[in-house]
């Protein structure tokens, strides 16, 4: 490989490396909106069994339908964050190895 052709691997690397983490800052978010989507369905199905809150056949179904999606949000978001780290540490690896393999000459 030329230097030219490292230069634009290395450049190419650093791109990808910072969709990834785009992707994976964008799962997290979402990550934390699915566990309070599920936590507050949760609350509200329980005050509604021990009746502080009347029971109402939409806020119900409105409770069970936020911990329903907040489940599904969660299991794929957290697949997604999990192959986006791998890909990402591939990728820094790869990036490594073509640094180290380039012939660095010191400036004086």
């Amino acid at each position: 490989m030329t230097d030219v052709d490292v230069h634009d691997s290395i450049e190419e690397l650093e791109q990808r490396i910072e969709a990834l983490a785009a992707t994976a800052e964008g799962c997290r978010k979402v990550l934390v909106f699915a566990k309070a989507a599920m936590c507050l369905g949760a609350l509200v199905i329980f005050a509604v069994l021990l009746t502080p809150i009347r029971f109402n056949p939409a806020i119900t179904i409105g409770a069970m339908a936020a911990v329903i999606g907040g489940i599904v949000a969660f299991g794929s978001n957290t697949s997604t964050l999990e192959r986006a780290t791998a890909d990402m540490k591939a990728a820094e690896a790869r990036r490594h190895e073509l640094i180290n393999g380039m012939e660095l000459h010191p400036v004086e």
